[in-house]
């Protein structure tokens, strides 16, 4: 398939994934808190129509989600590799794409940077997204990604802005930086180089904890974007998928399930009586919880020149 024929293909998705989502999304009810450098976007979505209420309900029936997308495709997906890309069903964010694997595996222990660098390379006009962890059901899973238009996570323009960025390594190749805020820590990788970037990714790994030998890997969210052919890579080290507000009764609960679309900067919120229940304290207090501060994150990195 050439580049046009693909381009056309996912303009395709693109107008069906649009059509489906234009009543999903009330305006009137959004939010928006910035701190100082950090902007974070709380926009409602109708739960009954949520994709990851889907995912939840189909792991507790143990009825695998993407199986059966796989085998009674609701909606036109496009191959790519031994991947499928399906427009999501529902989702704050209109140009929003489900990328999984097609086959059900069991024991996946390798990374996934190179298929990250991947998917960027091959939809250079798409932020490619990875929670950092698979659909696990019965110990077997799928390996799945976001493709989200470009810009539409505030984190690229954290990654963007050169004041925010504290250097921990810099060579010819490329750099690695800290992101300066109070809010989560995030590393970037900026190169032009891919073996560069991978050799980077598997130090910071490795820094955080990483043993291939125990089939072990970090938690991570990764965000990749390329720009003028520089392959930009942020990572957000977690500490926990969720805050304690997640887990309390339901009067007092906070339904927001902390993926890599909240972190990098867009919350989805599926109860609407959940808009009066955060504030600004109240959600830097939930990212607190589910990552590592700028500092903390600073003392683990402390190594990272002598490995590279």
């Amino acid at each position: 398939m050439t580049e046009t024929d693909w381009e056309r293909e996912l303009y395709s998705l693109v107008n069906q994934n649009q059509q489906k989502e234009e009543h999903n999304e009330d305006s009137t009810l959004n939010k928006e808190f910035r701190y100082k450098e950090v902007n974070i976007k709380l926009k409602y979505l109708q739960a009954s129509d949520s994709e990851s209420v889907k995912l939840f309900h189909s792991v507790r029936k143990k009825n695998c989600y993407f199986c059966n997308t796989i085998k009674k495709p609701p909606y036109k997906m496009l191959k790519f590799r031994n991947y499928l890309i399906a427009p999501c069903e529902s989702s704050v964010i209109s140009n929003h794409f489900m990328v999984f694997d097609v086959n059900h595996k069991t024991n996946v222990k390798t990374t996934r940077i190179f298929d990250i660098l991947l998917l960027a390379e091959k939809f250079k006009q798409y932020l490619v997204v990875y929670d950092g962890f698979d659909i696990v059901d019965n110990g077997k899973s799928h390996c799945f990604f976001h493709l989200l238009g470009q810009n539409s996570l505030s984190i690229q323009n954290e990654c963007a802005n050169t004041e925010l960025q504290y250097k921990l390594h810099e060579s010819q190749a490329g750099y690695l930086s800290i992101v300066k805020n109070k809010l989560r820590g995030v590393l970037v990788i900026k190169s032009k180089c891919k073996q560069w970037v991978e050799e980077v990714y598997f130090e910071i790994e490795k820094l955080l904890g990483r043993s291939y030998t125990l089939g072990k890997r970090p938690f991570v969210n990764v965000y990749c974007w390329l720009i003028d052919d520089i392959y930009n890579v942020a990572i957000i080290p977690r500490v926990v998928k969720n805050p304690t507000q997640y887990y309390l009764n339901r009067d007092k609960r906070i339904n927001i399930s902390f993926g890599a679309i909240e972190m990098g900067g867009l919350i989805s919120i599926t109860d609407e009586s959940d808009m009066d229940k955060i504030s600004k304290e109240v959600l830097m207090d939930m990212y607190s919880q589910v990552s590592y501060t700028y500092n903390h994150l600073q003392k683990i990195m402390v190594g990272i020149n002598s490995n590279l």
